[in-house]
């Protein structure tokens, strides 16, 4: 048989078809990533460019065989060559395939995994703003637990200055009452003469005072318009006031009070 003309053409296209699935197949077993993935596409491109090339040359090489008078055997032998060889490239082109969803499925994974991130980072910040937002309300409430102390230990301070200034003026009040008091009349001193004229002296209503700081004024001034204010002789104006105990708390009974 003559050998046809476009077999040269023929082999060597099958051998640039057999490289090209020789390098697809070297990324079978590599960890797929984008860099990978655009060499295996290249690899599939020129494959496929390539595989179209062969098959329009195995054409041209049956026209010639049979113009040739290839046997029957012959034209078996070229047609089981050409489906061996559309099996490689099938099986090369499904690595291709399988690698392209490898890829889909680590970038998936990388995007399930970029995505749990930003929300673990989400709950993070989110428990960080409520520990601060917690750490603040607690510096507000002791800031106001110290502020409620103060005022409390400044008010009973204040208080306690009020009932000192009250005593000391009761004290200062009641010192002067007691200073105001004519003193009695010490013991072997002689006795006042006894009233010589029998002139009737009005009857006083004067109301005896007990002690109490408030019933004061009104007692020394109903004493002094009874007693200093009338036109009675001295003398007799102190008989009726003889014996009559108008001021019925002594001294020390004040000096009680003041305690």
């Amino acid at each position: 048989m003559t050998t046809p003309t476009n077999e040269a053409s023929w082999r060597g296209m099958k051998g640039h078809v057999t490289r090209w699935i020789n390098n697809i197949q070297k990324f079978d077993n590599v960890q797929m990533d984008l860099t990978t993935l655009n060499q295996v596409l290249v690899a599939e491109s020129n494959l496929r460019n390539t595989y179209s090339k062969y098959k329009r040359i195995s054409e041209g090489v049956a026209r010639d065989m049979e113009q040739a008078g290839a046997t029957q055997e012959e034209f078996q032998e070229e047609v089981d060559s050409q489906i061996k060889v559309e099996e490689e490239v099938g099986d090369a082109l499904m690595i291709v395939k399988r690698k392209r969803e490898e890829l889909k499925e680590i970038q998936a994974a990388e995007e399930r995994k970029r995505h749990e991130d930003m929300l673990l980072l989400m709950f993070k910040t989110q428990q960080i703003a409520a520990d601060a937002t917690r750490a603040q309300e607690k510096a507000d409430q002791d800031a106001a637990r110290a502020q409620e102390k103060i005022d409390e230990d400044a008010a009973r301070a204040q208080e306690r200055a009020i009932r000192q200034q009250e005593n000391q003026d009761k004290q200062n009040l009641f010192r002067q009452l007691i200073a105001a008091i004519p003193a009695a009349a010490a013991p072997g001193a002689p006795a006042a003469p006894a009233a010589v004229a029998s002139t009737k002296l009005p009857k006083r209503q004067i109301k005896p005072f007990k002690g109490d700081v408030l019933e004061w004024t009104a007692f020394w001034e109903g004493y002094n318009a009874a007693v200093h204010g009338s036109a009675i002789p001295a003398l007799k104006n102190f008989i009726p006031l003889e014996g009559r105990e108008w001021i019925t708390s002594d001294k020390e009974k004040l000096l009680c009070i003041l305690d």
